[in-house]
């Protein structure tokens, strides 16, 4: 015996050589094991067994010497070689091999190798009947132990063909053939796989398998038919009766897998239709095969199938694929119209030109196709004209452009359905200069055509800050320098709002008129104002002081006054400059201003300035940049003689009147003269009642502010003739206050009626002291009874309501639940604040609305019957609008009372009224008998009918519940949103935003310029404020939501990412987004010295590996004096090196999604960040952002 190997015992388990499996079995078996072994076998000499003496006198050798072995298997390797052996063995049929590993060697008859495959299984496999009756019949082996990958015996003889081992395991063995946990093993499925018709036929007709639902049969059908087993296919469609059902997922699948014969089984003898179509996307068989190329399955299809050739899928499908040889079938051998159109305008050599198919286009155009057709979609949209589509699929070789418009003689100026040409959208996608170069010389590019917005080349180039492209469209192309589009902008004008000074330069040595104004009324010089450009042109307005003065920038104020500006000039508001650099919080520039002016003699300075700089808390008496004060400036302009009266004729709140003789030359005295006038100016007009200190005081006890009054007889803030709505205690009109849009409660006529003042009372008590995103926002009040007035904030939209009536608005299932989550957490709030507020009259009349699209936002309001809810008190009155009164306020006379869930029951018919888009109980008219709908409700459990909303069942349940007759029942506002939560989550995400950017927790600058140069592209933009400045420590629970709620993600990388976690967290969140395709990314790498590309000579290193070289690499870079800061954030113990690696593999991960770098060593930051713009700008307005 040469030694062990378990090699050499699996090799002669395979063989069937039992006297070498039994010495490799003693050779190799511990102590214990062989003991064991030496038993049996003497037991077995004694009986005469010439093997067993064998064996025995192999045993008393191996004791012998067993101490002198170095190296023996442990128990374990040893079970495992015996079974390896076993399983070879059964699967060689060696059955006496198998009985002596069995009886004499230990082997279990059921022990599985490593994926657990038993003796048995192979045996099955194998096709060996006689181990396998042996194996079950007399050891007893377990019929439907499965392996890890869910296979039996029964399974794998029917993968294998064994019908005769599958007969007997099923009749004689009662081994299962249904189906198994893991994936599709059963033994119909593998019989199916492999194509062993005998084997179906059997399963199916005999074992009692049970194919009477469809989808079970079609699903092995399909199978079958992908594989192309004609009979299967034909013995499981006559099962399933395919004839009857006329299912055409088997076609599509033997379609796909171009198997022909199995096609023509299905069409011939099932009668299926090859025209079928199937699926949102509208597929067909004959576009498939087309789309594969597989012209066989297309001539079968087309003259023995009848396909219909009317469709031009499939010559599209053909052409997008490359496939010339089918197109040409199509064309020359059926007559297909070489300009057939798809719905979306496609003809068949602009589906080639899309897949950069040239052959196919070429041949095409050699056989009459029309370079110049256009689709009905735009050049943006992925759409255009044969030349369109190869200019967006550019990326290196133009040849494809070159041959449309050389020798196709495709028109180089042709326009699109948006009326961009060739050039402009060379210029809009960034293709290379060199490119645009030849569009213009050599293409006969027009470089003055203009888009249907008006935009032409030049302004492209601009927006795209190519500035080599502007002087060849100049110098080369002579362009229009003053072209302007639909807005009046031209290149000046926005190389002036862009911030590009150098540029405008650049324009107006090339002959740009400075003096252009767009059609907004803003030219050069506006923008040059508000970014605080010192640049002076012709030309100029009194428009650039308003701006300067609300940006802040003193220099280009004191510049524009000091060459003729008005500082008194009105804009549309009525805000002159200095009420613009109020209203911004800019104090020098406001007294700096006011000194001027009064320093030009102040003739122009109007009272009514001076009191709204006072009233915003500017102290006038401090000095401007240039030291001086406005009360000595305006007592030499004689501003005091127009205000001593006023002085003398008002009280002062501190101690009576204010004595002033204008006759003294006291300083003192005439600027508190001067000072006394504008705080009284502020606070009151000059016919009314005066404010002392009483008057303050009650009015402050009202409920009202000091900043909240409002003079009650000064109705020319808003407008009574124009009716927003009306109720029992109000008619709400529109207004301007303080120049904001605003609506105003107002009570016609002398109050006499004390409930109604008390109800009016009651509601500016309760508004004064709530503020809530979902609440209606309370401005200002006056509370004289003669005239009593509300402010609020103005709700475009209206009542919920009126939007639920206009069926002009379409709102989905996911705006129908946010709308009610906004009333939810408006209520929520009234009832989590304390004391609680109940509002007793929730309704849709009093929930306004606004914004548009689908981004409405929702508010509670009237809050005339609302009231706070002490722990002693009861209310027991007979309050609110029948329609949502809770049946216990009906019955309250009789009862003790009611609570809050009141509210509950309100909302619940609230949110049945959003549902249904239905007043509630809409068999009773308007103005009817309505009281008897709450009696109704409360003494008969009327409610609205169910059936009238289609809403998840979570939704339904959840109405049902809010409107339980027992208020114990009702849930909280708290629960309510968590219901709401997890039903909008499910849905389909309400895009808020177009772009939401992730700083990366680098460049604050950039990503603030990203922002303002998406904004000013009227994209709707989410940059988190507080994360930028350093303020924002751990994830809001909104984060993913906020994600969602964007089209498009852009994400700036850079190596400070590795040490923010909040950067961390939202780039995160943008990836678990993008992969479940609620968001498009756009991953950018800006910076220098450390990019994700330096680790490229690490090879392939695990991302999350602690030991990651980029973390030592960072290490070192940290480390520098100038980095101390993130050094220490960097070497903080909170950022483990589990965490640093996470950071990493985040960072890695955007990879996925095309990660583009911008290195500012060889480009520039403005540069970088307007191209992640122009490309983002594009992303957002794809179809790919549209459908995410």
């Amino acid at each position: 015996m040469d030694g062990y190997s378990s090699g050499a015992l699996v090799a002669a388990a395979k063989g069937g050589d039992l006297p070498s499996v039994q010495s490799y079995v003693v050779a190799g078996a511990p102590l214990q094991v062989l003991h064991d072994l030496g038993a049996e076998a003497a037991a077995g000499a004694a009986a005469g067994d010439d093997d067993s003496n064998s064996v025995l006198k192999m045993v008393q050798m191996m004791e012998e010497s067993y101490a002198t072995r170095d190296t023996r298997p442990t128990p374990t390797e040893f079970g495992k070689d015996r079974t390896a052996a076993l399983l070879a063995a059964a699967g060689s049929g060696h059955d006496h091999v198998v009985a002596w590993l069995i009886d004499s060697a230990g082997a279990g008859v059921n022990d599985a190798a490593g994926n657990g495959t038993t003796a048995l299984v192979h045996a099955a496999s194998a096709g060996h009947l006689d181990v396998v009756k042996w194996l079950v019949d007399s050891m007893g082996a377990q019929v439907d132990k499965a392996c890890f990958d869910g296979t039996t015996a029964v399974v794998a003889a029917s993968a294998a063909g064994h019908l005769d081992i599958v007969e007997w395991l099923v009749e004689s063995a009662d081994a299962s053939v249904g189906d198994v946990p893991r994936g599709d093993k059963c033994a119909l499925s593998s019989a199916v796989n492999h194509g062993h018709t005998d084997i179906v036929r059997y399963l199916v007709e005999t074992s009692g398998i049970d194919l009477s639902h469809e989808s079970k049969g079609i699903a092995h059908m399909v199978r079958a038919a992908s594989r192309g087993y004609v009979d299967t296919v034909r013995l499981l469609a006559g099962v399933v009766g395919l004839a009857d059902t006329g299912n055409t997922d088997p076609l599509f699948a033997a379609v796909r897998a171009g198997c022909v014969a199995v096609v023509q089984c299905l069409v011939q003898e099932f009668g299926l239709d090859v025209n079928a179509v199937k699926g949102r996307r509208r597929e067909m068989a004959l576009a498939i095969a087309a789309g594969r190329g597989d012209l066989v399955m297309v001539t079968w299809l087309v003259n023995k199938g009848s396909a219909d050739l009317s469709s031009p899928a499939p010559i599209l499908c053909a052409a997008a694929s490359g496939h010339l040889n089918v197109v040409q079938w199509f064309i020359t051998e059926k007559g297909v119209d070489v300009d057939i159109r798809g719905p979306d305008g496609h003809t068949p050599l602009l589906s080639a030109v899309t897949k950069d198919r040239v052959n196919v286009a070429q041949w095409l155009v050699a056989n009459g196709a029309s370079v110049n057709v256009c689709t009905s979609t735009s050049a943006h949209r992925g759409g255009g004209t044969a030349l369109h589509l190869a200019i967006k699929k550019l990326r290196g070789d133009d040849a494809l452009v070159r041959w449309l418009v050389s020798e196709s003689h495709a028109d180089p100026n042709i326009t699109d359905v948006a009326g961009v040409t060739p050039l402009l959208l060379a210029i809009r996608e960034h293709k290379s200069f060199d490119f645009i170069n030849w569009l213009v010389c050599e293409g006969r590019a027009d470089v003055n055509k203009a888009d249907a917005k008006g935009d032409v080349p030049l302004l492209a180039a601009l927006r795209s800050n190519k500035i080599d492209v502007v002087r060849l469209l100049v110098d080369r192309g002579s362009a229009d320098i003053n072209a302007v589009n639909n807005r009046g902008v031209s290149p000046l004008i926005l190389a002036a709002r862009q911030d590009k000074h150098k540029v405008a330069d650049m324009l107006l040595d090339l002959g740009a008129d400075a003096t252009a104004i767009a059609v907004d009324g803003q030219g050069p010089l506006h923008f040059a104002a508000a970014k605080g450009r010192l640049v002076c042109a012709n030309g100029w307005s009194v428009s650039p002081l308003h701006l300067a003065a609300e940006v802040g920038h003193m220099k280009v104020v004191r510049e524009l006054v000091g060459r003729g500006a008005d500082l008194h000039k009105p804009r549309s508001n009525g805000f002159s400059p200095i009420f613009d650099a109020v209203a911004a919080g800019h104090i020098a520039i406001a007294t700096w201003m006011v000194c001027e002016s009064l320093a030009r003699g102040g003739t122009a300075l109007s009272r009514e300035t001076v009191s709204y700089v006072v009233d915003r808390g500017i102290d006038l008496l401090a000095p401007d940049e240039d030291g001086r004060r406005a009360p000595a400036l305006a007592w030499r302009a004689d501003s005091a003689a127009l205000a001593t009266p006023l002085v003398n004729s008002i009280d002062f709140p501190a101690q009576g009147r204010v004595a002033v003789d204008p006759s003294r030359n006291d300083s003192i005295n005439r600027a508190t003269a001067v000072l006394v006038t504008c705080i009284h100016a502020a606070l009151a007009s000059s016919n009314a009642e005066p404010l002392t200190p009483t008057r303050i005081t009650e009015l402050v006890k009202c409920g009202a502010q000091l900043d909240d009054i409002i003079d009650g007889r000064d109705y020319s803030f808003f407008d009574e003739t124009t009716l927003l709505g009306a109720s029992l205690f109000g008619r709400v009109h529109p207004g301007i206050f303080h120049g904001t849009q605003v609506a105003v409660k107002a009570l016609p006529g002398f109050i006499t009626d004390d409930d109604i003042a008390d109800v009016f009372k009651a509601e500016v008590t309760v508004l004064g002291k709530l503020r809530h995103p979902n609440i209606l926002l309370f401005i200002a009040t006056c509370l004289d009874l003669t005239r009593p007035l509300i402010v609020t904030e103005y709700m475009e939209r209206g009542t919920l309501t009126e939007l639920l009536a206009d069926d002009q608005v379409s709102l989905s299932m996911s705006t129908k639940i946010s709308l009610a989550a906004d009333v939810a957490r408006g209520m929520a709030y009234l009832h989590g604040i304390c004391p609680p507020i109940v509002h007793r009259d929730l309704k849709s009349p009093n929930v306004l609305v606004s914004g548009t699209g689908e981004r409405l936002l929702a508010k509670v309001s009237d809050f005339g019957f609302s009231r706070s809810l002490s722990s002693a008190s009861v209310m027991a009155t007979t309050t609110g609008s029948p329609r949502w009164m809770a049946p216990e306020v009906i019955l309250s006379a009789t009862a003790e009372g009611y609570s809050h869930k009141v509210d509950v029951y309100s909302f619940g018919i609230v949110l049945w009224e959003i549902l249904a888009r239905q007043l509630p109980y809409p068999e009773t008219p308007v103005g009817a008998n309505e009281l008897a709908v709450a009696v109704a409700a409360a003494t008969q459990g009327k409610r609205p009918s169910l059936d009238a909303i289609d809403a998840p069942l979570a939704i339904v349940d959840l109405v049902t519940r809010c409107w339980d007759v027992d208020p114990a029942a009702r849930p909280e506002f708290s629960d309510i949103l968590t219901v709401l939560a997890v039903t909008l989550d499910a849905l389909p995400p309400i895009k808020r935003w177009d772009v939401f950017i992730c700083h990366g927790g680098g460049d604050k600058g950039a990503a603030r310029e990203l922002y303002d140069n998406l904004i000013a592209r009227e994209l709707r933009v989410f940059l988190d404020v507080h994360s930028l400045d350093g303020e924002r420590c751990e994830c809001p629970d909104d984060l993913a939501a906020q994600v969602r709620a964007s089209r498009v993600v852009v994400v700036l990388v850079s190596k400070f990412m590795l040490v923010s976690r909040w950067a961390v967290a939202e780039a995160r969140a943008a990836l678990e987004a993008a992969d479940s395709g609620h968001v498009v990314i756009f991953p950018a790498f800006i910076g220098q010295d450390v990019t994700l590309e330096t680790l490229a000579h690490y090879g392939e290193v695990k991302t999350d590996d602690p030991h990651h070289p980029l973390l030592s690499l960072m290490d070192t870079f940290f480390h520098a004096p100038h980095q101390q800061t993130l050094h220490d954030t960097w070497r903080h113990s909170d950022l483990d090196a589990e965490k640093k690696a996470h950071h990493v593999a985040v960072a890695y991960d955007l990879k996925r999604y095309g990660l583009a770098t911008y290195d500012y060593q060889t480009i520039s930051p403005t540069r970088a960040l307007v191209n992640i713009a122009d490309r983002v700008f594009n992303l957002a307005d794809s179809p790919q952002a549209s459908s995410s």
